[in-house]
């Protein structure tokens, strides 16, 4: 027998062994309310006493069970078993495992090199082979942990200081006044971290609802979590709460007087379905139960997108899709355009040149004293962010978006190192600061440096470890250009180096779990370091200013050199141009 067929055997045993595990949990656990409101409690107890990587292992875990539970709900089940705290351990274990080797098995699928399996007598052996899997696991840990640094209240505000020793909902109380307006605070900095690239006043029509409806009703949900999670940990209270659908839905009549019930409840079942088991509707009991951080944690906005794509994806595509592009391409182009050495174009048309040639979704030229300019060509890939394997594989594959941007990318490099390319280039560089003298900053011609990247909502360059063009997401690239201060350096630096920070701060370890008779060794990523940002200074400090005078005085420009070395691979000198150009595309 093949190696290739070995690894399949192992595989389709790992898949029938967890498979069976998993049905027997769902009748030993107890398939009722008492079990759904422990599974939430386990994972709230540890974010309460600070513990906020157990929390996050038990909210993941959760995600694997309670749709089981949910499914086969039944008020009057038993627990086949008899739990001690050391089996939820080893429950909680399990599920992480299938987590894991679940994505595993559908990455196998996709692509046989990329997983190996093996097994000696009891123990099976499950190696990732692709280095970039385990990265892009490690990016989004690093992206959560920036965004979240950004806690828009000082400690002195902390809701949970000011609600401690508070009673439930007493706005008589000018400390829970205060909690909520930090709160509101605090759940508009979530949403605007959240995937909310639509507009909230927006009226585009999701499942039978307005996306403004649906916003702001998440939004107030959101709030109640958020003090459900602060009041529970400054009080040391049980952090599961009930709600009846009809007190949900009185509240949510209040905000929209004028809206259909039905459609408020709709949105609550859709948020509810949608919500990775962090806020659970039970119809048989008419009544839902949020787990209040858990809830907080999870991109709501996200999650209820992706299941109308799944339910109307052409609804989706024709209502949705066009504003989520737009969107990311904008919050880039406004972050870049703090800085007044930068111009950006965005949906720049090529169909001129030629009718097969693809847009460019931004363009972002910098001037650079003694240099001429650089321009960034982006190509932008706004998907719904992946939650679990088969999401991720969208960007691979013959049809995946980011084998499309690579494709574009690889196919706009070639243009620009037409004429008509290098025309379009120098005309929109030198247009784009009309206010420079070019002819005495750059006496003996302009440089240009391009450079590409590929903009995600998500990726890192999952599956593509080969790939040099840099992919980053968008709230990574925004982190860099905030701190940037409009160096063009800086931004290089982290952009080409990014897969190497994320591996300097990670080491690859094995978990293991036992499954039926066997061992099962698998790896993980684990984080080493902490990813962070150094604040730069260029712009605010007048280095534009000050390198520009040091080119003056002394002469130098970077075409004048390459004018004197007489080297022609760098330096083209064409009548039809306004200018002498050098053009450097890189990656």
């Amino acid at each position: 027998m093949s190696e290739k067929n070995k690894g399949n055997r192992v595989r389709k045993i790992v898949e029938k062994i967890f498979e069976q595990r998993l049905t027997s949990i769902v009748e030993d656990v107890g398939k009722n309310i008492d079990t759904l409101q422990m599974l939430g409690e386990a994972a709230e107890l540890m974010y309460r006493q600070g513990r906020f990587n157990e929390g996050e292992y038990i909210r993941t875990a959760n995600e694997v069970l309670v749709p089981f539970l949910l499914e086969n709900y039944d008020p009057s089940s038993v627990p086949h078993k008899r739990y001690k705290p050391t089996d939820f351990v080893d429950l909680f274990d399990f599920l992480r495992a299938f987590l894991s080797l679940r994505d595993f098995i559908f990455y196998s699928y996709d692509n046989e090199d990329v997983v190996t399996w093996t097994k000696e007598e009891n123990v099976i052996k499950v190696v990732l082979n692709d280095d970039s899997i385990l990265r892009q696991h490690a990016s989004e840990a690093m992206s959560f942990g920036m965004n979240s640094s950004n806690a828009p209240h000082s400690r002195e505000d902390s809701p949970e200081l000011l609600l401690k020793g508070t009673r439930a909902f007493d706005f008589s109380n000018p400390n829970v006044k205060k909690a909520f307006d930090v709160i509101s605070i605090i759940a508009g900095w979530k949403i605007d971290y959240y995937f909310s690239y639509i507009p909230e006043d927006s009226d585009v029509m999701l499942d039978g609802y307005k996306y403004s409806t649906f916003i702001g009703t998440y939004r107030s949900l959101l709030v109640l979590a958020l003090y459900e999670r602060y009041f529970s940990k400054a009080n040391g209270l049980s952090g599961v709460i009930t709600y009846r659908e009809e007190e949900l839905l009185g509240q949510a009549m209040q905000q929209y007087p004028l809206e259909n019930r039905d459609s408020l409840a709709k949105i609550f079942r859709d948020i509810a379905k949608s919500s990775r088991c962090t806020f659970n509707y039970i119809p048989q009991e008419n009544i839902y139960l949020l787990n209040p951080t858990c809830f907080s944690l999870v991109d709501g906005i996200t999650n209820v997108l992706r299941e109308f794509a799944k339910s109307d994806p052409d609804s989706f595509s024709s209502n949705v899709s066009e504003i989520m592009g737009k969107g990311l391409v904008e919050k880039i182009k406004s972050k870049i355009e703090q800085y007044p050495n930068y111009k950006v174009h965005t949906d720049l048309k090529l169909d001129k040149y030629d009718q097969k040639l693809p847009d460019i979704d931004l363009l972002a030229i910098s001037y650079e004293p003694s240099l001429g300019f650089h321009v960034f060509v982006g190509e932008v890939k706004n998907n719904l962010p992946a939650v679990w394997g088969k999401d991720y594989l969208k960007s691979s594959g013959s049809k995946g978006f980011i084998t499309k941007a690579i494709s574009q990318i690889e196919t706009i490099k070639s243009f620009l190192q037409t004429d008509d390319g290098l025309m379009l280039i120098h005309d929109l560089a030198v247009k784009a600061f009309p206010e420079l003298d070019v002819k005495r900053l750059f006496p003996h011609g302009i440089c240009v440096v391009v450079d590409t990247l590929i903009i995600s909502s998500q990726s890192a360059g999952m599956f593509f470890p080969e790939n040099n063009i840099p992919i980053l997401d968008g709230d990574t690239l925004c982190h860099i250009i905030d701190e940037s201060d409009g160096d063009t350096n800086y931004i290089l630096f982290h952009l080409r180096g990014h897969k190497e920070f994320i591996d300097e701060c990670t080491v690859r370890s094995t978990e293991r779990v036992a499954v039926a008779e066997y061992v099962i060794e698998y790896d993980i990523i684990a984080m080493d370091k902490v990813y962070g940002l150094a604040k730069n200074e260029f712009v605010s400090v007048g280095a534009i200013e000050q390198l520009e005078n040091e080119s003056l005085e002394s002469g130098y420009t970077m075409a004048g050199a390459l004018r004197h070395l007489g080297n022609q691979d760098y330096f083209m000198d064409s009548d039809s141009m306004p200018q002498n150009m050098s053009l450097v595309i890189m990656h």
